[in-house]
């Protein structure tokens, strides 16, 4: 087990998160980004002028961060504002009740073995 310090060391280059805590705020970025799609694909089939709307909002915004994206939807209108709680709300569903923790876990690991023992014969 490392030393305090010697885990101090290994933070280095994170900031003040560990790579756990950056990899949590990646996730949930990317669950509003999950739940922007699926907003948008009940809208296509029952709200044409919302719909619309949403993706002219996505083509000028980032979703590279989720909330800032969810606080200037809101800020953008009334009919806006509940564009985003619809998107906050399936955001907290896909995560509680959809996402396959598990399943990324068991993933993570696979990808990291599977790249861990063939790049180094790919790349001589």
């Amino acid at each position: 087990m490392p030393s305090s310090s010697q885990f101090a060391r290994m933070r280095q280059g994170f900031g003040e998160k560990s790579p756990e805590a950056k990899a949590a705020i990646n996730i949930h970025d990317f669950f509003t980004l999950m739940a922007v799609r699926i907003v948008l694909a009940q809208l296509k089939s029952h709200s044409a002028e919302a719909h619309k709307e949403l993706m002219e909002f996505v083509d000028r915004n980032s979703l590279n961060d989720g909330d800032k994206f969810c606080a200037d939807l809101m800020r953008e209108s009334p009919r806006h504002k509940a564009l985003a709680l619809r998107i906050l709300e399936v955001r907290s569903s896909y995560c509680k009740e959809d996402f396959e923790w598990d399943n990324m876990q068991r993933l993570a690991a696979q990808v990291w073995q599977t790249y861990f023992f063939a790049l180094p014969y790919k790349c001589c």
